[in-house]
């Protein structure tokens, strides 16, 4: 089970929140995500990256939550979905600094990967709300170049699929360092 207080403790920035959000697990479970996004550290970046990887348009084939089949997790998903698409339009996340493009995927290894083409064969009974296909930032270069800006950070790809415990301690670590010096 995840302590969510000491994550709130270890992750204390945006950057550090998106950073972990990349490379989070959802298979890990459920709370982490909703947490993330429910953070007041969590970017409109984060936000929108955490939207689309929990698949949006698998989940415009219901109207509404009462229209998904008995099943639990797909409708926390479609929560989750919707509660991100609120709090986005509406302004929820007040820190704008980390750039995700759904078109153009550079977190995580994705390499240019296009959220926006996922599950188009799926008929639609909503539609995704146009804001969300816009990247967080607007950025002139990356759209006039059609290519994305090089990652803020290096990823770490030998460390990416650690277990969620072990990139805890790394995280809880690295603070420990920071404050030390």
């Amino acid at each position: 089970m995840i302590n969510l207080n000491q994550l709130q403790q270890i992750l204390n920035t945006s950057e550090k929140l998106n950073e972990f959000a990349a490379h989070y697990n959802w298979d890990d479970g459920f709370e982490v995500p909703v947490w993330i996004i429910n953070n007041p550290q969590c970017d409109r970046g984060t936000a929108l990256m955490m939207y689309w990887r929990a698949e949006p348009q698998y989940f415009c084939k219901y109207a509404t939550c009462d229209d998904i089949p008995n099943s639990g997790w797909q409708i926390s998903h479609y929560d989750f979905i919707r509660e991100v698409e609120e709090k986005y339009i509406n302004g929820f996340y007040k820190f704008q600094e980390i750039l995700f493009n759904p078109r153009y995927d550079m977190s995580s290894g994705m390499e240019g990967y296009d959220w926006t083409q996922e599950d188009n064969e799926i008929p639609q009974h909503r539609k995704i709300p146009a804001e969300m296909f816009e990247p967080s930032i607007q950025d002139a270069n990356w759209e006039k170049a059609g290519k994305p800006i090089k990652p803020i950070k290096k990823i770490d790809y030998d460390n990416l699929f650690k277990p969620i415990d072990e990139r805890i301690k790394q995280l809880e670590d690295e603070l420990f360092d920071e404050n030390s010096d």
